[in-house]
């Protein structure tokens, strides 16, 4: 596309030439003309997510990944940032490191709310005709990329996979919480509501407990930004199985902060199912 030409690097020759000349003079920086052109692409390729301009994308999508592109569903993302960027191979390959918010559409019992979720995504990127592309390909089951989790469950040829295309949101979803609460004390959270003062300082404790046979990553969402004086914070962001982690919860009054409404409700997100455990903070009037 012309309108995507001022991002093409120089000709690969002269890449490497520059490589190679910034490696001998012992520096770790990439030339400069190299880095903005990288910096360039990705953040064309990920406006377009933004703008959910897809086709448009695909100019920056790598020969050996646009069947994959194709195929994928694309995640519904509000913001990016670039956060730092690794190169390596005479700075023709490199891992690009994103700050990013996606939206994520919560479904389950007695609670179905979009929500924005932040997340670290760290992306292949490589010199091919020229100028920079996205490469990924999907890794493991759940790997989250910029097409969404994969589906692909195992390596197990197209047959499998198309199989796997079958499955609708419904049943993955019903297979995930069949997982989450397999056996003796359900996953999940306790208790489901807490209350805090709106007049004095005050504190309590929400118990995440992992009772999947294997390690879980947990982050918090939907945790107020505009209130003052409250804070939610967890021990731990991996939690292995049979193990808890706690949410302290606090509001402090002193700094300012006034709810605007009586309650808030926050979210345990758990990685790979990607299922959120809601909970509802009370704020107690005088």
């Amino acid at each position: 596309m012309a309108s995507r030409s001022m991002f093409v690097l120089c000709s690969a020759a002269f890449c490497l030439i520059s490589g190679r000349a910034f490696a001998q003079a012992g520096g770790t920086a990439p030339p400069p003309e190299v880095d903005q052109a990288l910096r360039a692409n990705v953040n064309a390729f990920f406006q377009d997510f933004v703008d959910s301009k897809f086709r448009a994308a695909l100019d920056l999508v790598a020969r050996d990944t646009q069947d994959y592109y194709f195929a994928a569903p694309k995640a519904e993302m509000k913001k990016f940032k670039i956060d730092s960027i690794e190169y390596s191979d005479n700075f023709s390959n490199a891992a690009v490191k994103l700050n990013v918010t996606i939206i994520q559409h919560w479904r389950a019992e007695g609670f179905a709310q979009d929500v924005d979720v932040d997340r670290v995504w760290t992306t292949s990127w490589k010199v091919e005709d020229g100028k920079w592309v996205y490469h990924d390909q999907p890794k493991t089951s759940g790997w989250v990329t910029p097409m969404g989790p994969s589906s692909d469950l195992a390596p197990a040829g197209r047959a499998a996979k198309a199989e796997n295309r079958k499955i609708d949101d419904g049943t993955m979803a019903a297979e995930a919480q069949r997982i989450l609460n397999e056996t003796g004390k359900t996953t999940g959270i306790s208790p489901d509501a807490v209350t805090l003062s709106s007049d004095k300082a005050s504190s309590a404790k929400v118990v995440f407990h992992n009772n999947v046979p294997g390690s879980v990553s947990v982050s918090l969402a939907n945790v107020p930004s505009d209130l003052p004086g409250f804070t939610a914070k967890l021990d731990k962001r991996n939690v292995n199985a049979g193990e808890d982690a706690d949410i302290e919860l606090s509001f402090d009054p002193s700094a300012g902060g006034r709810p605007k409404a009586g309650f808030v409700t926050i979210y345990v997100v758990v990685d790979p199912f990607e299922q959120a455990f809601p909970f509802r903070v009370n704020f107690q009037t005088p």
